[in-house]
């Protein structure tokens, strides 16, 4: 196994995620498989997975296996009612981790944010660093969806979801506290979680999802044609969300000026009111791809109207990296350092998302510049290169404390 950097001896990583990150389609998946690929060099990871392991996948790197108190169920029916951002690890699979420690001997753990905090107690017993990766700050995230629901409900929800948000913000802060370390994908991440009273934490932001993209051609003749793709995860609510604004809203008004134009849904787990949607106006919902690049190629745009949600938008990198031209609310491109008509175009509301589509249809040959300009950005800042570094940098720091702890032990 190689050993990168000069590092002495191997490093080996455990893993922890809700979903199996293989094949690496939602924003999640994308993340964590990235992380397993770039300590992969270090020495050897395994991955513990609450969700079923998709036996079909390629898995690159390292090993992959369900905690077997989950198997035959859905880890996000098991959450805690209180605080529905925590998931319950039960007693027997505590004590599975501590058996597969002692077996596999890793030096680092790196968890899926705050929904696999139930497992921090077994990695404390062993005395294992472990790293919390927040994709998001949950109890942001909550509050931001709750915005979005109707005024009826959120009347009706406004103890019961403000006292979720409480113990939510509760539960964040004292996670990135009992860590190691933290990682967050944003500095506005950053900011959120210092202001709630938690960790000092670090930036890590989402990488590019597969480098392949950036190989698709940017030519002229792909964006005079209306074909629309919208990538992600299209179970959690904010997509669910958006799907529902771009096809009640916003679609209407396209396929008005321009009755050719055609609508794909592409991502993990529909919703049933997304699977629905399939057949409608020229609609097309496909379901768990396993490769995006296909698709992507026959593609010009991405609309996002995405109005809620934390992170960075790893789909919006990968949009822009395949060479499709970003349409999307400023919340969609949040934390990503874009410039409105640099790199995508504004829209705020339905009239605005549809006459950026028309002019940009008409105008093929500014569209293909905007689109250059948006991949070279994306391929400075968010390439593989620089973010495996850090990730392997800080693996390797901690992973040197706990080779110490051990060369202590065994003396």
């Amino acid at each position: 196994m190689p050993v990168h950097e000069g590092l002495s001896t191997e490093v080996r990583t455990l893993q922890v995620s809700v979903d199996c990150p293989w094949p690496p389609v939602s924003g999640g998946d994308i993340r964590n498989a990235f992380i397993a690929r770039s300590v992969a060099s270090l020495g050897p990871v395994h991955t513990f997975c609450l969700g079923a392991v998709n036996q079909h996948a390629a898995l690159d790197v390292g090993t992959v296996e369900q905690l077997p108190g989950f198997q035959g169920k859905n880890p996000w029916h098991q959450r805690n009612k209180e605080v529905p951002t925590s998931i319950i690890i039960g007693q027997s699979d505590l004590d599975f981790l501590m058996a597969e420690i002692a077996r596999f001997r890793p030096h680092v753990a790196i968890l899926e944010g705050v929904y696999v905090e139930g497992a921090l107690p077994a990695f404390r017993q062993a005395g294992l660093p472990a790293i919390i990766d927040m994709h998001n700050i949950e109890s942001d995230l909550f509050r931001a969806i709750r915005r979005q629901l109707p005024w009826r409900r959120r009347i009706k929800d406004m103890f019961l979801g403000g006292r979720q948000w409480r113990q939510l913000i509760e539960l964040d802060r004292m996670t990135s506290l009992a860590a190691n370390e933290t990682w967050v994908v944003s500095s506005l991440d950053q900011q959120r979680l210092g202001q709630i009273g938690g960790s000092a934490a670090m930036l890590v932001a989402n990488p590019v999802p597969d480098e392949r993209m950036f190989e698709l051609p940017i030519e002229e003749a792909r964006y005079t044609a209306p074909n629309v793709l919208f990538i992600g995860h299209l179970g959690y609510a904010p997509n669910v969300n958006a799907i529902g604004e771009l096809a009640a809203k916003i679609w209407p008004l396209i396929k008005s000026g321009l009755p050719e134009a055609k609508l794909t849904l592409m991502g993990r787990s529909p919703a049933r009111n997304v699977s629905s949607l399939e057949g409608r106006a020229d609609i097309s919902v496909f379901a768990d791809p396993v490769d995006l690049i296909p698709p992507a190629l026959r593609h010009g745009y991405s609309l996002m109207p995405i109005r809620s949600g934390g992170g960075t938008r790893l789909k919006a990198l990968e949009a822009m990296a395949a060479g499709l031209v970003v349409i999307a609310t400023a919340k969609a491109v949040e934390g990503l350092g874009l410039l409105a008509d640099e790199h995508y175009l504004r829209a705020e509301t339905p009239h605005e998302f549809a006459r950026h589509l028309f002019t940009a249809c008409q105008r093929p040959r500014e569209t293909a510049l905007l689109a250059a300009r948006a991949r070279a950005y994306v391929q400075h800042n968010f390439g593989s290169e620089t973010l495996g570094s850090l990730i392997r940098a800080r693996v390797q720091t901690l992973a040197g404390r706990r080779h110490g702890t051990q060369d202590q032990n065994e003396s």
